[in-house]
Formats: structure tokens, C-alpha cells, sequence
């Protein structure tokens, strides 16, 4: 795998949501802004949902913008949620929500996370994943062939 296409671990919200409008996402301050811009076009991640396990793996298609701007099949995906839907309020930049556009290559609904004892998990938003034992699993689990962990 190339020095720049390196394999994250991200942490998912709400699975429909993201699937459905090809994305992952953060916000509420500077920490997890900051984190998800790490992410870049092309990098490879695989989604993870706390306490549940991995449930997503896409490469990265776009790079992290603002909710408000973010478009799906040219629609404002905010135009879609309800009025009172927090990220319709008006917030600084800075605490807003940031969404980054994957393309999902394999998917598994919440019920079905795939997961292990001793599984490698972090609360980060964004994280590399070196660890080999996990790595391995979720290559196996997600049909990924031709990848290696960046150490």
C-alpha cells in the first residue's frame, strides 16, 4: 500500500444516516474538527460504532466540509432533516458538525458489527490502526485483499 493511503479507525454515530448519504462525521469543538481533517482523499477506514464493533469500510472521496454545505445526489443533506435537528441550528465553525464523503465498500448493519475479544478500539474520532491482529480480522471480515498495516 502506498506511504499516503494509510488504514484509519473511526468512530460512527448514526449508521443509517451515514450510509445512506456516504459519509462519516464530527463536531462540537476543535478536538474532533481537528481529527476528522486528518482524513484525506483516498485514505482507507474502516467505521467503527462503540460497543457494538466495525460496521463500514470506504475510502475516502472528499475531505472534510461543513454539514451546511454538504451535498448528496446535489441536495443539501440538511434540507432533509427536521427542523429542530441540531445541525440545522447556527453554530461558529468551530462546533459545528464536519462530514467527510466515503464511498462504503462493504457495510454491515449495527446488529451484525463484526468484533472480537481483544479487539483494538479508541474513542478517537480518527486514529491509525496498527494493530496486526485486528487489522487482519477486519480484512478477512471485509473482503479487503492487497492492504498492509502501516506500522
Amino acid at each position: 500500500m502506498p506511504d499516503e493511503n494509510y488504514v484509519r479507525s473511526t468512530q460512527i454515530f448514526n449508521l443509517y444516516r451515514a450510509l445512506e448519504y456516504q459519509f462519516i462525521s464530527a463536531g462540537g469543538g476543535n478536538r474532533w474538527i481537528n481529527a476528522i481533517k486528518k482524513l484525506k482523499k483516498g485514505d482507507k477506514i474502516f467505521a467503527l460504532i462503540k460497543g457494538k464493533g466495525y460496521v463500514g469500510y470506504g475510502i475516502v472521496e472528499e475531505e472534510a466540509i461543513l454539514v451546511k454545505k454538504y451535498k448528496h445526489e446535489d441536495k443539501l443533506i440538511i434540507d432533509d432533516l427536521p427542523e429542530d435537528h441540531p445541525w440545522k441550528q447556527e453554530k461558529e465553525p468551530s462546533k459545528d458538525e464536519w462530514l467527510v464523503r466515503i464511498n462504503w465498500l462493504k457495510t454491515y448493519d449495527e446488529n451484525n458489527a463484526q468484533w472480537f475479544k481483544g479487539a483494538f478500539a479508541n474513542q478517537n474520532v480518527v486514529c491509525k490502526l496498527r494493530d496486526q491482529n485486528t487489522f487482519q480480522f477486519l480484512l478477512d471480515k471485509f473482503d479487503v485483499e492487497n492492504m498492509t498495516v502501516e506500522q
